[in-house]
């Protein structure tokens, strides 16, 4: 693919069809992001992947967990909307906003769409469908987990430059991605199955697949132009 295609093509998938990409192909995706820039050539990651009967065990737990309502104790640190800075908290409220409209929606007459409001809706659509996707782990086929020894702040730079040379190398070959907290929520799910050790971070999840024909999957989240946060000077 031409390379404004694939940067442009890849956005965060939230259903996917369920089957697991090749061996082939993910060996072909993680030596590509192999080549992605790092301080010092230190190459601080570790890949472990999850398909097929693997990747089912770990998303039942996950939903099993989810289900019960079990908190969240991630390897990383998790901060609060409100401690990020005025530019970030901006777009992050935008997000709920985009990903309303969708199946719920679809399901309620129109005398119930007008008593319920516009604010209502949206919850609605929020919860139905970004819940049951979340809490299944988007439906993906395949799960790739990059773990740290230590959350060096280079070292997570690095490891941020490796994830998305993955997420281009597998639209590159026709597969979509999404990178979300949901993948690590639960460290004890994972590094069992996957034989990770104790002293490796679980610090990114991705997804890889393909994408299904779910309306959730037509959001595509906006971005600021480019003139919101470019300075040039001479």
């Amino acid at each position: 693919m031409d390379f404004d295609q694939v940067v442009r093509g890849r956005h965060s998938v939230r259903d996917f069809d369920g089957r697991p990409v090749p061996e082939k192909d993910i060996r072909a995706i993680v030596e590509e992001a192999g080549l992605a820039p790092s301080s010092a050539n230190e190459q601080p990651w570790r890949v472990y992947v999850a398909r097929g009967d693997v990747a089912e065990k770990i998303r039942i737990a996950h939903e099993k967990a989810d289900m019960a309502g079990k908190s969240g104790h991630a390897d990383v640190p998790v901060f609060h909307r409100m401690d990020y800075g005025p530019q970030a908290r901006r777009n992050m409220d935008g997000f709920g906003t985009q990903i309303g409209s969708y199946s719920a929606r679809a399901a309620l007459g129109s005398r119930e769409k007008a008593r319920m409001g516009a604010d209502a809706l949206a919850q609605v659509d929020s919860f139905s469908a970004m819940a049951l996707s979340n809490g299944r782990l988007f439906n993906a086929g395949t799960f790739v987990y990059l773990t740290l020894q230590q959350l060096a702040p280079w070292s997570l730079l690095d490891l941020g430059a490796f994830e998305q040379t993955l997420a281009l190398a597998a639209k590159n070959l026709g597969y979509d991605s999404i990178v979300a907290y949901e993948f690590i929520r639960y460290p004890e799910e994972v590094k069992p199955v996957l034989g990770i050790p104790n002293d490796e971070l679980l610090v990114m999840g991705m997804g890889i697949g393909h994408a299904t024909d779910a309306r959730i999957n037509d959001v595509h989240m906006r971005r600021m132009p480019v003139d919101e946060y470019l300075t040039i000077r001479g």
